[in-house]
């Protein structure tokens, strides 16, 4: 496993550059993600997907982005709050019909802990997004970008 406690410049903008094309062309349909819930605490997805404030108040600092790659190789980069960019979930609840880059949307939930996966319909795409349970409100702790 490969740790990089700091990243320069032109990794982070690769990184982003990979965050921002996976969501461009994953988000083109309209729609709406509904909460997602538990027996006792909420998710207020809808803010987290279409809310960049709420977002970034709810994502522990520095978050912390694993790439897999050739070989099951790990390679771990921390996202400041200052490097940080908004990620809108707010039409993955109809991607899995878009023609072109479809992918479905899995939930994990096991308190405290739940995992938001967007998995490609034959595209490659494996993206997953942990959250835990912190001061009774779901926090973004780790993203995990298996994508290949």
């Amino acid at each position: 496993m490969k740790i990089l406690t700091l990243i320069d410049r032109n990794n982070m903008k690769l990184v982003f550059q990979l965050l921002i094309i996976t969501l461009i062309v994953s988000c083109s349909n309209t729609g709406k993600v509904k909460d997602i819930s538990n027996d006792e605490n909420d998710i207020r997805f809808e803010d987290f997907s279409t809310n960049p404030d709420y977002q970034l108040s709810h994502i522990q600092f520095p978050l912390q982005y694993y790439s897999l790659y050739i070989l099951d190789n790990e390679e771990l980069s921390l996202i400041s709050k200052s490097n940080w960019r908004f990620i809108d979930f707010s039409k993955d609840d109809q991607a899995q019909s878009k023609e072109v880059d479809a992918f479905n949307v899995l939930l994990e939930k096991q308190t405290p802990n739940m995992i938001y996966k967007r998995e490609g319909i034959d595209n490659g795409m494996y993206i997953e997004y942990h959250f835990m349970l912190k001061n009774s409100d779901w926090t973004l702790v780790k993203i995990l970008d298996k994508s290949s």
